[in-house]
């Protein structure tokens, strides 16, 4: 079917879409809400809902404020006068996002359930990452336990790019967020090469994960990237991590390179162990204070000795931030802590030491930035236009068939036309893991609760090869790209995530081509065909087997 959104008249009018040309024959009732933090796309993901469901003369209800909108059944009706003001704009302005967390406990499912039955709801679609997934497969459960046919659905949303799978090969948002990225992150890299005496450390949104700084790095060819994954599988310590950027500074400038750019995201603090295990003493008091604000001096006194000394070898700055009042998941604040200049510090704390061992002889200028908010509002890309309203209008199919528990995803984006990409619903058990590391718990029943894990950056991924490829020549000389603005129209305008691009294998064809070659030899084998033929096929199909299981074993360590 033809379901795309395509940006018509002006650039600067942006207006309407083209509506969806299969219509549904019931009438059902559909609510939306935003989950999670803004994300470029949001909107189209409600136009795209909005078009399908207006064929049969449905209605879209919009909760006002998230899941704290859905508590208090705060609603607002969609319509296509409402629309026209928010298609192909970013944020998420039209309903307000949640500042809640999607909850866990007993009480807050049954204010979900008040709400679904008091609203007479046939389907409720969220608009959200990892944690709203994790969330949604246990409302599924809860509310079909408890007898109330509202049909859940999820559309993986999120700038971080953190949902994604082998079922999920973009979320709505995160293309957008990293072009924007790179543009800054080009425009910097330029001004430290014409002045040519500035260090640029750039830190980049990503909680525990390096995605946007990856794609970042792919587009702009920055000198050096630090990613999270990188650092926590190697379990370098701080003192290695300054030595790498202090290496890399003091080798530039010997080739007379007194500037650079370093790429930070900023969850790389959590990667390094010590600072890990201070962060988790620090939560650790936190929590045992009930959320009340924390001297430094009063958290240094109640740390281990290890923890406290690394704690105040650090700039005041640095100890204020890593001490604040924690988010109301009792997680730290990670955007607050200015990764960027904490290692600025160290790093030109070794470059004295080598100044004085003769072992350097430049000059080291750095300047510090954070590259956060200024994507998250941010005018979303086509593909991410196209994206969002494809998956509002798969969400809406899974709604209409009664597909409770569904992920709508779209396969194919890496080079097919947007005519050729693959809609498909997937059901969130088939996401769920349990993670040794990071449990959590149902309250209501206290058993160990699997959740939709969060994608980091694969080690092993096509990508990652790429980067690795280039990391030195990138270091070493200055190949900065500058992928420019946002473009509607004209060759760019219809670029994919690099990311996307790199990697060469679509899970859900792979599935197909699979389940096609086994018919064809079970078609083959018949009754009647060659001793020769069945021979050759058992023998194959047996070996097939047992390599399965071996990795089937290995997986499951």
């Amino acid at each position: 079917m033809s379901h795309l959104l395509k940006r018509q008249g002006s650039l600067s009018s942006k207006q309407a879409l083209t509506t969806h040309q299969a219509t549904a024959e019931k009438s059902v009732t559909v609510g939306v809400v935003f989950c999670g933090r803004q994300t470029p796309g949001g909107h189209n993901v409600v136009a795209g809902l909005y078009d399908y469901l207006a064929g049969s003369n449905s209605t879209l209800l919009g909760f006002v404020g998230g899941i704290d909108g859905l508590y208090k059944q705060q609603t607002v009706l969609v319509t296509s006068e409402l629309l026209s003001t928010y298609r192909n704009q970013g944020g998420l302005d039209m309903l307000g996002r949640s500042h809640e967390k999607f909850p866990d406990t007993l009480p807050k499912m049954e204010g979900f359930k008040d709400a679904c039955v008091a609203l007479k709801l046939d389907g409720l679609v969220f608009v959200g990452g990892c944690r709203t997934a994790t969330g949604v497969a246990y409302l599924t459960e809860y509310l079909k336990a408890e007898s109330v046919p509202t049909v859940c659905t999820v559309v993986p949303a999120g700038i971080d790019g953190t949902l994604t799978n082998q079922f999920v090969e973009s979320t709505v948002g995160f293309h957008t967020a990293c072009q924007v990225y790179s543009e800054l992150v080009g425009n910097t890299a330029i001004d430290g090469a014409s002045a040519k005496k500035y260090w640029m450390f750039l830190r980049l949104m990503g909680s525990d994960v390096s995605n946007i700084a990856l794609e970042v790095a792919l587009r702009s060819a920055p000198n050096m990237i630090l990613l999270a994954e990188d650092v926590d599988a190697s379990r370098m310590s701080l003192q290695e991590v300054v030595r790498q950027v202090a290496d890399l500074v003091t080798a530039r400038a010997a080739r007379g390179r007194n500037y650079g750019t370093v790429l930070i995201p900023e969850g790389l603090v959590l990667s390094i162990p010590e600072i890990a295990v201070l962060l988790h003493e620090i939560d650790s008091l936190s929590t045992e204070s009930e959320d009340k604000d924390l001297t430094v001096e009063a958290v240094a006194k109640h740390l281990t000795s290890w923890s406290a000394a690394l704690l105040l070898s650090m700039p005041l700055y640095i100890q204020v931030q890593m001490t604040k009042k924690r988010h109301s998941n009792k997680s730290v604040q990670l955007s607050a802590i200015e990764t960027e200049r904490l290692l600025c510090h160290f790093v030109e704390a070794e470059l004295s030491r080598r100044k004085t061992l003769g072992q350097y002889n430049g000059s080291f200028s750095p300047v510090c930035s954070f590259l956060g908010y200024q994507a998250r509002g941010s005018l979303p890309s086509n593909f991410d236009c196209n994206l969002g309203y494809s998956l509002g209008g798969t969400a809406a199919v899974l709604v209409h068939n009664g597909l409770s528990g569904y992920l709508a995803t779209i396969t194919g984006l890496k080079g097919k036309e947007e005519e050729e990409w693959k809609v498909a619903g997937v059901p969130l058990t088939a996401m769920l893991a349990l993670d040794d590391h990071k449990h959590h718990h149902l309250a209501y029943n206290g058993q160990l609760r699997p959740h939709v894990p969060v994608k980091k950056v694969d080690l092993h991924g096509a990508a990652y090869k790429y980067l690795v490829e280039k990391r030195r020549e990138w270091g070493m000389h200055d190949m900065y790209e500058n992928s420019g603005p946002l473009q509607f129209d004209g060759t760019t305008a219809d670029d994919r995530p690099a990311t996307v691009v790199e990697e060469d294998r679509d899970y859900l064809e792979e599935l197909e081509v699979l389940h096609a070659a086994l018919h064809q030899v079970r078609r083959a084998c018949r009754p009647g065909c060659s001793s020769a033929l069945l021979h050759l096929a058992t023998k194959s199909i047996l070996t097939l087997t047992d390599v399965v299981s071996m990795m089937d074993e290995v997986a499951s360590v």
